[in-house]
């Protein structure tokens, strides 16, 4: 008795291929396997013309039942898991002949065939392949039917962000269309979600979204989408330059950050994380540097970037806001000084005599001089001796002389006009008191001349020339010396000292300043500064004795004024009225 065989074939799931003209790199494939019946096999003929072979066919066409056409069928490529066989297709029979390299398939044999690269042109459906088992001597000639699935490939339309680059914090819509998909899902954060839909999504770094689209037999399509975070920016950060303060002072930061997660204020001793945008107030005790980073990305890696404020320690102290009259104060090149008396602040401005009690803060109007005709007080200078304001260097239309007036502070009252001998001095000039004695300088055509008042006559008369190449000066009384500072056109300063007694003057230093650049020389007790618009300067080393400029510019130059020995300035920048107390220390 001889055994009976019968082969079994079956699909491996998922069995199918795609409709249109993607290829499925697996289109499907079908594991044959010989299986040992009951019984007596009935032997068959061999044929001679085909010997053993294994047919797959179907109708070919363009029907719903055909599984693709003829044509597209050739294309498919067959191999076989047993590398000894072959599989062919056949133009001519529109077949794929597999055939055995041996006449018996051994017991239990099994062997799988794939098809890859199909596709098919024909509608959706099922289509039923036939397998035709021909010639085998053991086993009986036998027609299998497979079913194979026929699917649109799942088409991913769009997946994009509507912008791919924003701010960190910022919204952005992440769209999506899919075709013929059975399910798609989205990571990370979204999940599970419709093949046409938008989502709004708040980005908070970098960040690849990826969507996973599945077909009908559950093969996944995927795409992603990258949207990246533009670098942290510090938009605005105040102060917008370094800062300065007198000890015990507060110091106050302001800042807007975009495109950031995080924000550090760094002082100098330790590490503070702050709100992306905020404010803090800091008390430094000496010179500290503090800095704002803020934390992002850059080109997807991490990115840093800082800005930093100096905080420098300095001698100056705000002593409050100054009330302009209602007249106003007439910022002048001469008239920059206020002078003392008797515990009291004193200022010439726009003919009006102004007085204030709180070191400048508060003025009131004491008086008003009202010149006689054709007289000019604009480039005038004054000067305090003993119970008068002296206005000197008054101007005369077509007058060759200068002519001066006396403001008595006690009685508030001022006195006649007095002539100065000499010429013209149309630049104005300056007035100081040393040794109990009042003088007077001013520049014209490259000269100074220095005026004495006179004790008995009570004129001024000129007692020295210097000859110089100068364009503005200034003049004060330090110890018992006359000091001048004389600029050129180039903003060269050089310094000059005579004692009272000789009145010789001997050239002491220069410095060079910016072209014209204003500057103010004063006395405070024992020392002597220079006031420009970029620093003040001590005369010993003519270095810079306070990097700190309490709200100065070139066109309002401050009236400054010494009181029980402290230097006070009135400031006016930005329209903040400010004075300022220099605290020797």
């Amino acid at each position: 008795m001889s055994n009976k065989y019968i082969v079994k074939c079956s699909v491996v799931l998922p069995a199918a291929i795609y409709i249109g003209e993607e290829k499925a790199e697996q289109g499907f494939t079908l594991d044959f396997k010989k299986i040992k019946v009951a019984g007596e096999s009935r032997k068959l003929p061999v044929s001679s013309k085909e010997g053993p072979v294994i047919q797959i066919s179907n109708c070919w066409g363009e029907e719903e039942t055909s599984l693709c056409t003829a044509q597209e069928a050739a294309s498919i490529v067959m191999s076989v898991s047993t590398r000894e066989w072959s599989a062919n297709w056949s133009d001519l029979e529109e077949v794929f002949t597999i055939r055995p390299t041996g006449q018996d398939l051994s017991e239990e044999f099994a062997f799988s065939v794939t098809a890859s690269e199909v596709y098919s042109s024909a509608k959706r459906g099922i289509a039923t392949l036939l397998v035709y088992i021909l010639n085998f001597p053991d086993i009986e000639d036998t027609v299998l039917a497979v079913d194979i699935q026929k699917v649109y490939p799942v088409q991913i339309k769009t997946f994009a962000a509507t912008s791919s680059c924003i701010a960190i914090g910022e919204k952005t819509n992440l769209e999506w269309r899919v075709r013929n998909c059975r399910s798609c899902e989205i990571y990370p954060e979204i999940g599970i979600v419709q093949a046409e839909q938008s989502k709004e999504i708040t980005v908070n770094a970098p960040v690849k979204y990826t969507l996973t689209a599945y077909d009908m037999i559950g093969k996944s399509t995927i795409k992603e989408c990258y949207i990246d975070v533009e670098p942290p920016e510090i938009k605005k950060l105040a102060p917008e330059a370094d800062i300065y303060f007198y000890p015990g002072e507060e110091v106050h930061f302001t800042w807007e950050t975009v495109s950031s997660y995080a924000a550090i204020f760094y002082p100098e001793k330790d590490m503070d994380q702050i709100e992306k945008s905020g404010e803090k107030t800091v008390k430094p005790q000496c010179d500290t540097r503090y800095t704002i980073t803020v934390l992002g990305y850059k080109n997807g890696a991490p990115y840093s970037k800082s800005i930093s404020r100096w905080a420098y320690k300095t001698n100056w102290k705000k002593a409050g806001e100054y009330n302009l009259p209602a007249e106003g104060l007439r910022i002048s090149q001469c008239n920059m000084r206020m002078w003392e008396y008797s515990g009291e602040f004193y200022i010439f401005s726009n003919n009006n005599i102004y007085c204030s009690q709180d070191f400048g803060i508060h003025w009131d109007k004491q008086a008003s001089l009202k010149p006689e005709d054709g007289m000019s007080t604009l480039n005038s200078a004054v000067s305090l001796y003993g119970d008068c304001l002296y206005i000197t260097g008054i101007t005369k239309t077509n007058d060759t002389d200068s002519y001066y007036y006396q403001y008595n502070i006690a009685k508030k009252e001022f006195s006649k006009a007095n002539m100065m001998m000499g010429e013209n001095y149309k630049n104005g000039g300056v007035s100081a008191v040393n040794q109990g004695k009042h003088f007077y300088g001013a520049l014209e055509y490259g000269v100074v001349n220095l005026y004495q008042q006179s004790e008995t006559q009570g004129y001024f008369a000129p007692i020295y020339e210097l000859e110089c190449d100068a364009a503005r000066m200034n003049m004060v009384s330090w110890r018992d010396k006359l000091v001048l500072a004389l600029m050129d056109e180039k903003g060269t300063i050089e310094i000059y000292a005579s004692e009272t007694s000789r009145f010789y003057f001997q050239y002491e230093g220069k410095l060079s300043l910016e072209k014209d650049e204003w500057f103010q020389l004063i006395a405070i007790d024992n020392s002597l500064y220079l006031n420009t618009k970029n620093a003040f300067y001590r005369y010993e080393t003519w270095g810079k004795d306070s990097r700190f400029h309490p709200g100065l510019s070139s066109e309002q130059i401050p009236w400054a004024g010494v009181m029980n020995g402290r230097l006070y300035l009135l400031s006016n920048l930005s329209g903040q009225q400010l004075v300022w107390e220099y605290i020797l220390q």
